[in-house]
Parts: C-alpha cells; structure tokens; sequence
C-alpha cells in the first residue's frame, strides 16, 4: 500500500526529473568537454613505442606513417624502438602510460597474439590494457635461403634440409615473433627440422642470413625485397599478399604447401581508458596518411598495400587472433628461449 500523499509523490517525480536533469547535463559537457580536448589534440608531440628494431619493417613502417601524420595534425611523432621478449618490452611500457593521447603502441600480432602466450608474465593483458585505433598493414613475407646453401627454389630447399634434419639454422625477429610462428608453421607442415635462433628485431635476423651466420629465414618482404631482386639471398616464396609485379617469377607458399603459410599484421594501439574522442582523431587521422601518395607509393615499392580498419574490427582481430595463435602455440610446441 503506498500511504504517500499526493504532493509528496509529485516532490518525489520532481527531484527524480531533476537528478536525471544533472545527469544528463553531466553527461553533455563531459562529452563537449571531450570532443574539445580532441580538436586541440595533440598539442605538443606524441611518443610511439615501436615493438620492433631499427631497421625493421615496423620501424620503417611506422616512420613512414607517423611522419605523414605528423603533417596531418601538426606534431611530431618520435619513435621509440623498445625491441625484445616478443614485443613485450614496448607494450608494458606503452600499456602503463597516461591514456591522454600522448603515449601510442606501433605492434604487430607478435606483441599482442603470440608473445602473450610464450610469455606468462607479461605486464599487461592484450585485450583489455589497449584501445585499438587501426590496422596499417597485412605484411607478406619473403622465405629466402643465403647462396651458399646452393639451392636455387623451394623444392631444392625442402629437399636438402630433409638431408640435413636439424643440422641447418634460420633466424627470427624474437622468441614468439610472426617471423618465429610463420617459420614453424612451414616447418611443421612439411615435416622439416631446423634449428631456430632468435635475434632482437628482425633487423639483426635479415643481417644475419645476408652474412650467411644462418641458412634461411622468413621476414617481412619490405625488408627483404631488395636482397631477393638483386639476387644476394635466394628467393624461396613469397608468403601473403604481395603487391601487383612484385618477384613474378618466385612463388606464393600457399600454393605449394597448402595451410603453410602464416600473414602477419601490424597497427597502432593507444592505452586503454583513451578517451574515444582522441580515438577517432586518431584514426581518420591515420588513414589521411595512409591514403597519402607517398605514403601509398612507398609501400608499392616494397611490395606492400596499407589495411585499415575501424577500432571495433581491430579489437576482433586481437580477440580471434589471440585464440588462434594460442592453439597454434600449444601445437608447435613453442616456448620462450
């Protein structure tokens, strides 16, 4: 039974109305206090941590990009190489930054997908302690053998290292590194055996097949582009989608050996709790750069095309890709050196 008078139900309904009224107005300037925060961001320069080496292709990548964007929103973006434990180095670091725009993560799969599940005591979760804001790139890669092996294609290649059964090296980007993944996933599914030696970044592992300290390896084509025309490695495959009149004459992997081969991405990510806001900013401000003729010519000349997305269809990847790599993972068998 409700015994409260009728002018004290109409007190009630007002001063509910009134609470809903300063929430709603509570709500209103926070988001115009957002949207202004972001038309002035940034407002001084923007630091991004970069998963990879120097001379890597995310570090090439990311200076490509972020110097384009520089120009787009008038700040500079200095990149801050943090290679090492699959990535892990420069995504705690970016992960405990303040989420206020000023602080990004350039990584690829290796950093939030792979390294997670090699690497138990990470110091940030790859889901929830990263705000996506897009995809930059799919990334093909380049499987290559140094001359002196004396193979001249991948049949010739499989053949002697199947001679050889774990006598031969190849060298990765990292423990947990795409480069690691996709080169054990090739192994696996034609039952070769070869010894793998990590390096910080895939820099030093392109170093070290270019002076003949491993046999092969498996990097990003942007990288190994170059060393595969002139002829100063042996080109094996390609793996992933290359661009259009790029090594005509060297073969896709996929189309040897069936369910071989690994494609690798790389993105911007920003802490999590960023406001949305920035977010956005961010993002159309990154595919302006993208879609840049320098920006987009450059990655035609190492046989690449940009890939963007929304942040939601990024926060998909991360989730589907952390699950698949995981089993993978577990499969292969693979562990932190």
């Amino acid at each position: 039974m409700n015994n409260a008078t009728p002018r004290a139900t109409t007190g009630m309904r007002i001063a509910r109305l009134a609470r809903m009224g300063t929430l709603a107005l509570t709500m209103a300037l926070g988001l115009a206090a957002a949207n202004l925060y972001a038309q002035e961001y940034p407002s001084r320069p923007v630091r991004v941590f970069v998963a990879n080496s120097s001379g890597s292709l995310a570090d090439i990548l990311s200076r490509l990009v972020f110097t384009r964007l520089s120009v787009t929103l008038g700040q500079t973006f200095p990149i801050d190489n943090r290679p090492g434990a699959g990535g892990s180095l420069a995504g705690e670091t970016a992960a405990k930054a303040a989420p206020d725009g000023y602080t990004l993560l350039y990584a690829s799969d290796s950093t939030l997908t792979i390294g997670p599940w090699l690497y138990p005591a990470l110091g940030y979760d790859p889901v929830k302690d990263f705000a996506p804001v897009s995809m930059v790139a799919k990334i093909p890669t380049g499987l290559v053998a140094h001359p002196s092996l004396g193979v001249r294609n991948l049949q010739e290649f499989i053949a002697h290292v199947r001679a050889h059964p774990g006598k031969l090296n190849y060298s990765s980007g990292g423990t947990g590194h795409a480069t690691h993944l996709g080169m054990e996933i090739f192994l696996a599914r034609t039952g070769l055996q070869m010894v793998h030696v990590p390096y910080k970044g895939t820099g030093p592992a392109l170093q070290a097949v270019l002076a003949g300290e491993v046999a092969a390896s498996d990097l990003g084509l942007g990288i190994v582009l170059s060393a595969m025309q002139d002829k100063r490695l042996t080109s094996l495959a390609v793996v992933g989608p290359r661009g259009e009149g790029v090594l005509p004459g060297v073969p896709e992997l996929g189309s040897v050996i069936p369910e071989a081969e690994y494609v690798s991405w790389q993105a911007v990510f920003a802490p999590a709790k960023t406001p949305r806001a920035i977010i956005d900013r961010l993002h159309d401000a990154l595919a302006s750069a993208m879609n840049a003729p320098e920006v987009r010519t450059r990655m035609q000349e190492i046989g690449m095309s940009n890939v963007s997305s929304t942040p939601e269809e990024l926060a998909a990847i991360v989730v589907r890709d952390l699950r698949v790599n995981g089993e993978m993972v577990r499969k292969l068998g693979l562990r932190a050196d």
